[in-house]
C-alpha cells in the first residue's frame, strides 16, 4: 500500500474536524492535534504535524512533538479518521515515514507515547514499529478513568547503524 505524509496546514482543519465530529476517535484517544496548537496555529519547532495520505485519500494526522527545543525525547500523537483505515498497515507505515523525517531534523534519542490499554490493536500496531512498553499509569477523561500504557522506541541515527550500537 502506497502511503506517504505531507504536511499539515491550516486548511486541514476542517477535515480534521469533520473526522472528531463524525468518527469514534473519543474511544481511542483524548487529543486529535499537538499540544501547541491554538486557534490554528501550532509551533513547527516543537511540533512536526502531518496528514497520512494513503492511496492517494486523506486518512489521517500523525505528529511528533517536544516540550522545548533541546529535547531529546518527543511525543507521538496519531489517528486515522475512519475505522476502515484501521489495521491495514498505514499507521505503521506512518509512523516509519514520521520516524525518518523528524530525523532529520531534529536531534532526538527516543519517541514515546501513551495507548489506552484495551486499544490492542493499536499496541499490536507500536510493537510492529518497534515500540516497547515502559510504563502505565491512568488519567480521567471526561470523568472516566483510563488505563493506559506508555510505550517508548529509541531512535537508530545512520552513524550508530553503521557502527553497530
Amino acid at each position: 500500500m502506497n502511503v506517504l505524509l505531507r504536511e499539515f496546514s491550516p486548511n486541514d482543519i476542517p477535515m480534521l474536524d469533520s473526522w472528531v465530529a463524525h468518527g469514534d476517535l473519543m474511544q481511542f484517544t483524548s487529543r486529535w492535534t499537538p499540544r501547541s496548537f491554538s486557534e490554528g496555529h501550532w509551533l513547527s519547532e516543537l511540533a512536526c504535524w502531518h496528514v497520512i495520505v494513503a492511496e492517494e485519500r486523506e486518512v489521517g494526522t500523525i505528529w511528533l512533538e517536544r516540550a522545548h527545543t533541546c529535547d531529546v525525547v518527543a511525543d507521538l500523537g496519531i489517528f486515522l479518521g475512519r475505522a476502515d483505515d484501521r489495521g491495514r498497515g498505514i499507521g505503521r507505515r506512518a509512523i516509519e515515514l514520521a520516524e525518518k523525517n523528524v530525523l532529520t531534523r531534529w536531534n532526538l534519542e527516543r519517541i514515546r507515547l501513551h495507548v489506552r490499554e484495551e486499544n490492542q490493536r493499536a499496541i499490536s500496531c507500536y510493537h510492529s514499529a518497534r515500540f516497547e512498553i515502559s510504563g502505565h499509569g491512568q488519567k480521567t477523561i471526561g470523568g472516566q478513568m483510563i488505563d493506559f500504557l506508555e510505550m517508548t522506541h529509541r531512535l537508530k541515527r545512520a552513524n550508530q547503524e553503521s557502527s553497530g550500537e
